[in-house]
């Protein structure tokens, strides 16, 4: 079974169930009582064991059951949740992990699992020898006897059952039995033990549930089960499992203070095969036509199901990009066709390229929703991260996230992850203070670190800021004149804010000691320039003592976006409007310089100039004159504005950038090249990297 389509399902729906048990195992062990986070554990480690059965990673399935055990446990009060036994389970979980990822990259069958076998067998017998008393007689289970069987309950399955009829909900013992024939008992009985829990709960099984998932099991097993489905409806789900050679669903009810179950008699636990006329011997052509007729049937019928229900499919990243690369490739016809219908005053054609124009529209729109991706994508995996580093460093965290639901394209999203790690990383090492010290400066003993994600219009903000201790100015300068970045004379020169700043230089560290997360120098910078390439900003506030605060400006797709047009000489340019504030109109009178610097007064503030064919040194046929018009486009810069000087504003237009030639990769200011509706090929300006 383990062919190519399957192994794909498998690596992905496994990944999913184990960020669902490590997000719940956080919450877990936050609140040891949270019975609702064991629950998804169970559930989605039941999940993991069954598949790997089915496909046949048995050590997969191995290392599953054995920590089931451990949490079966816990669920049953025989080991104490703490620290020790939650990195146990982590550690498990990390483990089948690593052998799914290596089933993805390399194929791989057979893993090493003993190390972690050892641990889980040593802890489990460590706590029965805890809690076994010596010389103790074994317990004896209660049961209850009714006027035809002797029920296989104990006094808290029992219990249950009671509570769970006196609430209306009906209960069953179910006895399966799997046909001889059947080569693959394990994945019979585990396909109805996972429709029965779809609809109802197990209380019982004889044997307990793993080695019926298992198929650890001789003859058939025995289920007690309670539900809100009627008989019927749980004899049909029993029914649609095959290769199930017995089948009884017996109702249990309440008499007085005892269980009885309504036994069926042979004859009625055989009725339901035995209900219609016996029919005389076909052919082998009569049942190959009976065979597709009940196919059709069956098919039918779950059309009919599922067409009230959402449905979807996976499509791979690569598919979208490639659908993404064609819409861009529409907008481009489009701008041409629009030029062809200005050039030549073709009204008839004018008004097909409006319904065209609107119709690419729409269909860029369906497929940006289809690539935005919540930030929850990203978001899940750093709880984890942020606790197993504040429990190595001995430092105490409480790591608030929001805006998981945010959305962003799947391009950006992908590339800031490594940005949000370090970020978050220098929170905890940097930023957060042992709980001792927090507690001398009349802190609480617990920090805490937010991440925050907010839409802001055109655009994502996310925010991470933790209550630690700041950054101290002095503290930067001393380690940028160590590490040789900066002299002594040019740091006492620096203004607090600019000694800040010197956190975005390459190679600094104010870590005084080497670990596996500070201190070689590297982190900040790759921040500023991964969020900058995205056309995106950084920046950062710190208030030493208090706390700092990281934000991130990001745009919601990098595909296809709106951009200014405007002119310089006889070149044309496109600006992303994301980085565009507004447009001024200039006359050279209101031109001043000041040191140096050309300035214009933008109501009431001092605004800097930078003439964009003196920063791309374009040469120009004529220099200007005093009467011609100039514009600024105003443009914002990390906490600045500057008006960049250009000669002509062409107008707005959506574009679909490039990546550009190897030759162009170094040029400053330039992030690639969009293509015009006559076929022109534009220079896109990169804001970040324009200017100093």
């Amino acid at each position: 079974m383990a062919t190519e389509e399957y192994k794909d399902m498998f690596i992905e729906e496994s990944r999913e169930h184990l960020n669902t048990i490590n997000q719940s195992l956080l919450d877990f062990e936050k609140e040891p009582d949270n019975q609702g986070a064991l629950n998804k554990i169970f559930r989605a480690a039941h999940t993991i064991k069954g598949m790997s059965a089915t496909m046949n990673y048995d050590k997969i399935q191995k290392l599953s059951h054995k920590t089931e055990d451990t949490l079966d446990m816990i669920r049953n009060h025989q080991i104490e949740v703490n620290s020790d036994v939650i990195d146990l389970i982590f550690d498990c979980f990390d483990g089948i992990e690593h052998m799914v990822d290596d089933i993805s990259s390399n194929d791989a069958t057979d893993f090493d699992i003993e190390g972690l076998i050892e641990r889980l067998e040593h802890h489990m017998d460590t706590v029965t020898d805890t809690n076994k008393p010596k010389d103790a007689p074994k317990e004896k289970k209660k049961s209850i006897t009714d006027h035809a069987d002797r029920l296989q309950l104990d006094s808290k399955a029992t219990d249950l059952i009671k509570k769970e009829l006196a609430n209306g909900h009906y209960a069953y013992k179910l006895s399966i039995a799997v046909d001889k024939s059947c080569v693959m008992k394990s994945i019979r009985s585990f396909l109805l033990l996972k429709k029965l829990k779809e609809v109802g709960t197990i209380v019982h099984s004889v044997p307990d549930v793993h080695a019926v998932e298992d198929g650890e099991f001789d003859a058939g097993f025995e289920l007690y089960y309670v539900s809100d489905e009627g008989k019927e409806d749980v004899e049909h789900i029993v029914d649609s499992v095959a290769e199930l050679s017995t089948k009884i669903v017996a109702p249990l009810v309440q008499e007085d203070d005892a269980l009885v179950l309504l036994n069926p008699s042979k004859q009625d636990a055989s009725s339901r095969e035995s209900a219609t006329p016996e029919k005389p011997l076909q052919s082998q052509d009569d049942k190959k036509t009976n065979a597709r007729q009940e196919n059709a049937q069956k098919t039918e019928v779950k059309s009919k199901q599922t067409g009230s229900h959402q449905q979807s499919i996976r499509i791979g990243m690569e598919q979208l990009d490639t659908f993404m690369n064609l819409i861009g490739e529409l907008v481009i016809s489009k701008g041409r066709l629009a030029q062809i219908a200005a050039d030549h005053r073709l009204d008839d054609l004018t008004e097909t390229i409006n319904t065209f124009d609107r119709l690419t529209t729409e269909l860029q729109d369906k497929i940006m929703i289809i690539r935005m991706i919540p930030m929850k994508h990203i978001f899940d995996r750093f709880p984890r991260m942020v606790r197993d580093l504040a429990k190595n460093r001995g430092k105490q965290v409480n790591f608030i996230i929001e805006g998981e639901g945010i959305e962003l394209d799947r391009t950006v999203l992908d590339e800031i992850g490594d940005p949000l790690v370090h970020l978050l990383r220098n929170c905890i090492d940097h930023g957060i203070e042992p709980p001792e010290v927090r507690l001398a400066k009349e802190k609480p003993g617990q920090g805490t670190v937010h991440l925050i994600a907010e839409r802001k219009r055109d655009h994502v903000l996310i925010t991470v800021k933790d209550d630690g201790a700041g950054i101290d100015p002095e503290v930067m300068k001393k380690a940028a004149v160590k590490k040789g970045l900066r002299s002594q004379e040019e740091v006492d020169a620096l203004s607090e804010k600019d000694a800040l700043d010197l956190l975005w230089l390459p190679g600094l560290s104010s870590a005084e000691m080497i670990t596996d997360v500070s201190g070689r120098g590297v982190g900040m910078d790759v921040v500023k320039s991964t969020i900058e390439n995205l056309n995106g900003m950084a920046e950062f506030s710190t208030i030493k003592g208090e706390g700092t605060t990281f934000s991130l400006r990001l745009p919601l797709t990098m595909a296809i976006f709106k951009a200014l047009f405007v002119g310089v000489g006889k070149e044309t340019f496109a600006i992303p409007i994301s980085n565009v504030i507004e447009t001024i109109s200039l006359q050279q009178e209101e031109i001043k310089i000041v040191r140096g610097t050309m300035t214009t007064v933008l109501r009431n503030n001092i605004l800097p100039l930078q003439p964009l064919d003196h920063i791309l040194h374009i040469e120009r046929m004529e220099k200007r004159k005093a009467g011609d018009a100039m514009y600024a486009v105003v443009i914002q810069k990390e906490d600045k504005q500057f008006g960049l000087v250009v000669d002509r504003l062409v107008g707005e237009q959506e574009i679909t950038i490039k990546n550009i030639g190897s030759s162009l990769k170094k040029t400053k200011g330039i992030s690639g090249v969009t293509i015009t509706g006559d076929g022109r090929v534009i220079l896109v300006i990169d804001v970040n990297t324009l200017v100093d």
